[in-house]
């Protein structure tokens, strides 16, 4: 029986169907500066063509569990038990163009790791969990099929970015307008039942902090 795909993703990416290495990373990094902004740019990143509408055969190929045809693979990783640092190599000039199997116009840019001296070009897909990771969140190691990944899940994502708004609206020395600004963007996030309920929870937890009136940054807590 075949799973359908779920047709409101709303504003919570774990509504996602499953991306490949190279969206999943992308829609990350696009979902944690629209979390920042508004409602309305997160409601954008989450129908983008990363989503479920994607072109991408191995979007696809993952979602109905098959093997890709035509020449097209998943890479293996190099190392794939070793954290990989990434170092952007110096390239006389960049090759542009459409992807057609990511189904998007790509920008490739080659890395070398420091350490081991692996090298692979930002557009290539790998296999799921090829890379080893150290989450900048919560610190957990985990496997990816990024290269480049950052967190280790959706909530590392939002954590982080609702302590950026708490410590901006907290900060003595951000100015009156960015403070407002961050305060009214936590309380869209916790009031927005399109979010997910456990990112509402979190960011009425630091509204509430702020409204205190003996919050400090030197009590902001880590959400």
């Amino acid at each position: 029986m075949t799973r359908r795909l779920p047709t409101e993703v709303g504003m919570d990416p774990r509504n996602l169907p499953r991306l490949c290495g190279y969206h999943l990373d992308q829609t990350r990094m696009n979902y944690r500066l629209a979390l920042r902004d508004s409602d309305e740019r997160v409601d954008t990143v989450l129908r983008s063509p990363s989503g479920f509408r994607s072109s991408c055969v191995y979007c696809k190929a993952l979602r109905v569990k098959r093997t890709i045809g035509g020449g097209t693979e998943f890479l293996v990783a190099p190392a794939p038990d070793h954290v990989h640092e990434w170092i952007r190599e110096k390239q006389d000039f960049l090759a542009l163009g459409f992807h057609s199997d990511l189904g998007e116009r790509f920008c490739s840019m080659r890395y070398a790791c420091a350490s081991c001296h692996s090298r692979i070009s930002s557009e290539e897909v790998f296999l799921p969990d090829s890379f080893l990771h150290d989450c900048e969140r919560c610190g957990k190691h985990y496997h990816d099929a990024s290269p480049f990944s950052r967190w280790c899940s959706w909530d590392c994502v939002e954590n982080e970015v609702i302590q950026m708004l708490q410590r901006a609206a907290m900060s003595p020395k951000a100015t009156a307008e960015l403070q407002k600004n961050a305060h009214e963007r936590l309380e869209s996030l916790s009031s927005n039942k399109r979010y997910a309920k456990t990112l509402r929870h979190r960011a009425a937890i630091v509204v509430s902090a702020l409204e205190a009136p003996s919050t400090s940054v030197d009590g902001a807590s880590s959400v």
